[in-house]
């Protein structure tokens, strides 16, 4: 009888968990059917805009709306929160402005997820790309008469590798009327049996213009190279064209081919079916391509391929995604916009080491002496604990002995690591600001940040910044299976009466990298006079009409960059050195050959060293934040950095901050050259 009761009491507890189970998970599925959102993008020009419309048809929900971007490796660095009530058939909206970085490199796909105040997610669901489906890639915009015979440099089946990451190629047809609103989304612009002059003088113009600012411009000639050609001025193209063979005559590309073995992706390709344009170049420095027969140069900023053949030919509708990749490829990495993009790759490189010069001081979270303990524990537990009980003729103490030093050693790093712990976030920030003159100005900081524990942590901002997110474009793992996760994301970024950014920690002593924008008061102006910097000419004044005082002072412009120190609060230099010799001066090819310039590896070097490595790192920071949030070709860029700029960071944390004051200045005499 008593087995009985017993047994009807257990089934009765069973029944009870497993009715109050069932009761939630019927609550969770009311109230994933009753929770409902979209996304939109409203507009996207530095950063996006988007719009979240939340709707709820169940039981009220108080708690955060979280966006997760989230591509198909599904990797995601950031969630966005929102903090929102929605009653019982209630609906609301709102925007958000998120960085690029954080939406590009997930192309846009995310999760939208609710999360109740006990921080359960209670509903989610994927949404599509918010760029559409061909709004976001590598646009190459084709000019041409046969634009279908071109259809096989979408490269079909392949991605194009940009930016840190693999991307899909999308044609785009363009016509005299929609060239110039087009031009701006285009990395490509392909013209090929077309005549360039029915496209009159002001679309040519933007063209040239678009090339020079960092364009890259792909033609293709043949029996209609006279069309192709001929509409630009030769000065921009710098090619001209002599006989054109027709096909079943030799020419110089098979001949090259079958000699030089080069036009690779040509293989099982005859150039004597095809009609081929002689063409010369008088651009001493441009270079003859061996990937298709023709001429590829620098011009501006961008660069020009000219290939001795139609696009169309009948052959290519056979040319492997592999051959369209090597053309796209020898045309834009023969320019200098590929190497000034600080993609995400080399962004979150360079980022990261520089600001390991920042914070180069830092000793207190130096663990090196942990392994050094562990090695001592090693060799006192073993032989010399065992000679000292031999020597003392006490062996049998062997094993009471390695425990004791055990837990003695287990203090140590117990005592040791209560001392590394930080009890409040410490948070290192560098914050580029122009200096116009203007009242107020937007302002964009880059924060390295250290906490302690596990536990997830975030820093209020102060009230002028409005939107943040990750800093260095990390991606991080999400799951192996095609499934996204809403509670998977490592940085969170949440927008309710202000700003907080922070962490969810993977690791004790976890290290982040955030960013934040918004607006502050002016910081007075840097004035230019008469600025010119070249590898030719280096003349003109630079004055620092800001309350600051900058310990080192960089103009960098498309070929050289020059580095003042000690700029004092309104001293007026001049950029010859008459009146302060510059600390360096030095001709580059590219805008990254600058952080090799202002790296650690170059800071002790023998014509030039500097005091403050940090604040020559943070330099370098300010002036990638510069680069990669304006136009400044043709440009030189002026920054000051000064140190203890004031506090960003409302909440309790300990904050170093560094500031970078710019001002960015056209080649102001008139014989400049770029």
């Amino acid at each position: 009888m008593k087995i009985r009761k017993t047994i009807c009491s257990l089934l009765l507890v069973c029944l009870t968990f497993l009715g109050i189970f069932a009761g939630r998970v019927n609550v969770y599925a009311d109230q994933k059917q009753a929770l409902s959102a979209t996304v939109t993008l409203l507009k996207q020009e530095k950063d996006c805009v988007v719009q979240v419309e939340a709707k709820n048809t169940g039981a009220d929900f108080t708690g955060k709306v979280r966006l997760v971007f989230s591509g198909t490796d599904n990797s995601s660095g950031c969630a966005f929160e929102q903090c929102l009530t929605l009653p019982q058939n209630g609906k609301k909206q709102y925007t958000m402005t998120i960085p690029y970085a954080d939406v590009s490199q997930t192309r846009g796909n995310g999760i939208v997820a609710f999360v109740d105040e006990k921080g359960k997610v209670v509903a989610s669901e994927a949404f599509a790309s918010i760029f559409g489906k061909e709004k976001r890639g590598i646009g190459v915009g084709v000019l041409s008469d046969h634009y279908d015979a071109l259809g096989w440099m979408s490269m079909s089946g392949q991605t194009y590798y940009l930016h840190g990451k693999d991307q899909n190629v999308y044609l785009t047809q363009v016509d005299a009327d929609t060239l110039q609103t087009q031009l701006d989304e285009l990395y490509f612009l392909v013209i090929d049996s077309y005549d360039v002059s029915s496209l009159g003088k002001e679309n040519i113009k933007a063209i040239e213009k678009w090339v020079k600012n960092g364009g890259w411009l792909l033609i293709g000639t043949g029996e209609r190279v006279k069309d192709t050609l001929g509409g630009f001025d030769s000065s921009f193209t710098q090619v001209s064209y002599g006989n054109i063979s027709k096909p079943g005559e030799e020419n110089d590309a098979q001949k090259d081919m079958q000699l030089r073995k080069v036009y690779m992706g040509f293989e099982g390709m005859n150039f004597t079916k095809m009609s081929v344009a002689t063409l010369q170049c008088s651009d001493a420095n441009a270079y003859a391509s061996d990937v298709y027969p023709g001429w590829v140069r620098t011009c501006g900023d961008g660069a020009l391929g000219v290939c001795a053949i139609s696009f169309g030919e009948k052959q290519l509708q056979k040319a492997s995604s592999d051959l369209c990749y090597g053309i796209y490829d020898q045309v834009a990495e023969y320019s200098v916009s590929y190497s000034q993009y600080v993609n995400d790759e080399e962004w979150g490189w360079n980022g990261k080491n520089t600001f390991g010069v920042v914070d180069h001081a830092n000793t207190a979270l130096d663990f090196s002496w942990l392994k050094i303990l562990i090695v001592i524990y090693v060799i006192v537990v073993g032989p010399v604990l065992y000679l000292l009980l031999r020597k003392m003729k006490k062996r049998d103490w062997y094993w009471l002995g390695v425990p004791v030093l055990g837990i003695l050693f287990i203090g140590v790093v117990f005592i040791g690591g209560r001392n590394l712990k930080l009890h409040e976030a410490r948070v290192y920030s560098v914050t580029a600001q122009p200096a116009d003159g203007k009242d107020t100005a937007g302002i964009t900081t880059y924060y390295n940040a250290y906490h302690s524990g596990v536990k997830p942590w975030k820093v209020r901002l102060n009230d002028n910044y409005t939107y943040g997110g990750t800093g260095l474009s990390e991606s991080y793992s999400m799951a192996s299976s095609g499934r996204a996760y809403a509670d998977r994301y490592h940085y969170v970024a949440e927008y309710d009466n202000g700003l907080s950014l922070g962490v969810k920690p993977q690791s004790n002593f976890e290290n982040a990298y955030l960013f934040a924008a918004g607006t502050a008061k002016g910081c007075g102006s840097i004035d230019t006079s008469d600025l010119v910097l070249t590898q030719q000419k280096q003349g003109g004044s630079i004055t620092n009409n800001t309350s600051y005082d900058f310990p080192y002072l960089v103009c960098v412009s498309d070929d050289t960059v020059m580095v003042f120190s000690d700029v004092k609060a309104k001293e007026t230099i001049t950029i010859d050195g008459k009146s302060k010799k510059p600390l360096l001066s030095q001709q580059i090819s590219y805008f990254d050959d600058v952080y090799n310039v202002l790296s650690e590896d170059n800071m002790n070097g023998n014509t030039y060293s500097y005091k403050h490595k940090d604040m020559a790192a943070a330099l370098y920071l300010g002036l990638c934040q510069i680069r990669r949030q304006n136009d400044v070709s043709g440009a030189v860029v002026v920054e000051g950095v000064t140190g203890d700029y004031g506090k960003t960071i409302k909440s309790r944390c300990s904050e170093i901050s560094f500031g970078c004051l710019y001002t960015i200045a056209g080649q102001e005499v008139s014989n400049a050259s770029n």
